[in-house]
């Protein structure tokens, strides 16, 4: 087998594109393929290509052909010496896990592109694990997904458009640290510097939308049409809608700790803040 980066992404959409841009970046710098094992399960219900056009810049495979593969540094004694022998059989010659990421990679105890080089290697990760190359150039939405945004875009036509992403129902950080009344502020601020501004909300909460749109306007709160929830195909769509929309904003407001808010932070390129509290004695403020 040919030396390649492969990645299986984890958990949600917005972490599973930051895998594969780590992995693209990777195999970018080593000169060496990438395939992306993209397997269904209870956080990410759609397949690859219910979302994207086929790849130009790596392979998709949907079939989990690696499942037993297992870290090459987190396990010890005859557990490690097993998992060598299988990492074997599957061609493996360096395996990494979400465990490895922060000890090894983000703490720089290992040179990773080194490490790699002329190896096959396999991260299964929900984090991302090498400096981006590519910042999602790569991404190919489906025609009728990219249609949505277009559409958008037209909406908003010459207004000035600051994005609002409010992460709520699974994750205890950005609801405590990020709460709705500094994105309300941040509405406020925004509207007395220029009054035309118009605003894009996207939030996976639907009591959260209702509650901001009713307050301040349709007219003024644009969202889109779509179905709240990860248990669907359908609703998947609608989340990379949003992801989009997001990125076609000239400002992001964002939630703390929210890959979904890292990832449009850096597709729209835009100047972002961070809604979050701070304990400084100061009260709530947005932080850059």
């Amino acid at each position: 087998m040919k030396n390649r980066i492969i990645v299986k992404p984890a958990a949600g959409l917005a972490n599973r594109l930051r895998v594969i841009e780590s992995g693209l970046s990777l195999a970018r710098s080593l000169d060496q393929p990438l395939r992306v094992v993209w397997v269904t399960d209870s956080e990410m219900v759609a397949n690859y290509e219910d979302l994207f056009e086929p790849a130009d810049l790596f392979e998709v495979c949907q079939r989990d052909e690696y499942r037993y593969v297992r870290s090459s540094f987190s396990l010890r004694g005859w557990k490690k010496a097993a998992s060598r022998l299988i990492n074997r059989f599957y061609g493996i010659d360096l395996a990494f896990s979400d465990l490895d990421i922060t000890p090894l990679i983000e703490s720089n105890q290992i040179d990773l592109a080194e490490s790699c080089r002329n190896k096959n290697v396999y991260f299964l990760t929900c984090k991302r694990f090498y400096l981006f190359s590519y910042n999602y150039s790569w991404l190919r939405p489906l025609p009728e997904i990219q249609q949505r945004v277009d559409d958008f875009r037209r909406r908003i036509g010459n207004h000035r458009c600051v994005g609002l992403h409010i992460r709520r129902t699974d994750s205890v950080k950005s609801i405590e640290l990020s709460p709705d009344s500094l994105f309300e502020e941040a509405i406020e601020l925004e509207l007395e510097r220029d009054p035309a501004t118009v605003f894009f909300l996207a939030t996976d909460d639907s009591t959260t939308q209702e509650r901001i749109v009713e307050k301040y306007a349709t007219t003024r709160i644009m969202v889109q049409r779509k179905l709240f929830g990860r248990d669907s195909v359908e609703a998947t769509q609608d989340a990379l809608v949003d992801l989009l929309s997001l990125a076609s904003c000239q400002k992001l407001y964002r939630s703390y700790w929210s890959a979904f808010s890292d990832t449009a932070a850096i597709l729209s390129g835009a100047e972002t803040v961070i809604c979050r509290i701070e304990h400084d004695g100061h009260g709530s403020q947005p932080v850059n």
